[in-house]
């Protein structure tokens, strides 16, 4: 008799095309407004050319409660970190103090299933920190913002990511996905052209 090797199934892909995209948008204590509109403008503007629902996002905190951006305006998250939950594509957006957030177990163990169960991850600003500090991006290549990316030397060897994470680069395709390491290279691109 052959062994077999049982795949988990994914939970959270859409299965047809009129099936708006699930996305999970996690945000940080001190996170960017500015990564936030980043991620939803563009979605709320496909929905509205579509003239239907492409897409469907739920801000998600840590405990349920209205999260402080670093600007200090407040969103209202629309959940806490759940284990039934399952979506198509989750953004974390972070920003300042995310080694804080880097040791949280309930969030690692929440990005690792959300993966597991084939979701798309993406990091804004240094939200892909906190994928790598996770292990969803073992393997793997990822972009970090410069003053950032020193978060995995400074883990303990048991939370340390095994992923490359290359400060200011490009943002890298993973896994047919790209993740954000924040808005520095439109800013540089600005910059160089003044």
């Amino acid at each position: 008799m052959t062994p077999t090797t049982v795949q988990p199934t994914p939970i959270n892909r859409c299965p047809d095309a009129t099936t708006p995209r699930r996305i999970a948008i996690v945000l940080l204590p001190s996170f960017s407004n500015f990564g936030l509109a980043a991620v939803i403008e563009p979605l709320a503007i496909a929905n509205w050319l579509s003239q239907r629902t492409l897409f469907e996002w739920t801000l998600l905190s840590l405990d349920g409660q209205p999260v402080q951006a670093s600007n200090g305006l407040m969103s209202v998250a629309q959940a806490s970190l759940s284990a039934e939950q399952a979506f198509d594509v989750c953004v974390v957006i972070a920003s300042f103090d995310v080694h804080k957030h880097s040791a949280n177990a309930s969030l690692k163990s929440w990005l690792r299933k959300q993966a597991l169960f084939g979701a798309v991850l993406m990091g804004v600003e240094t939200g892909t920190e906190l994928l790598a500090a996770a292990g969803v991006l073992d393997g793997f290549e990822a972009a970090a913002l410069g003053q950032f990316a020193g978060l995995s030397r400074e883990l303990p060897p048991s939370q340390s990511p095994s992923a490359a994470v290359h400060p200011g680069a490009a943002t890298p395709d993973v896994r047919g996905s790209h993740l954000d390491a924040g808005h520095a290279g439109e800013l540089d691109e600005a910059e160089r052209r003044q």
